[in-house]
């Protein structure tokens, strides 16, 4: 049986990871997914690569600091 992770699971557990490692979380991520791939657990793998994308946004847009408000 196959679970698929919400919009809102996943950008929780991004959160939390980016929480949680910091400057590190990318790394954390990509790890992850290869300990997943080498395991043959590729639908985890895939959530994670979902994750992965959501902490590279999260951390864009800490770099660019909070959207301006008009």
């Amino acid at each position: 049986m196959t679970m698929e992770l919400d919009e809102s699971t996943l950008w929780a557990v991004a959160q939390k990871v980016l929480n949680g490692h910091g400057s590190d979380a990318e790394a954390y991520a990509d790890s992850q997914i290869k300990q997943l791939e080498a395991a043959g657990d590729f639908t985890s793998a895939t959530a994670w690569r979902s994750i992965a994308d959501r902490i590279d946004l999260l951390i864009g847009q800490s770099r660019r600091g909070p959207a301006a408000k008009h």
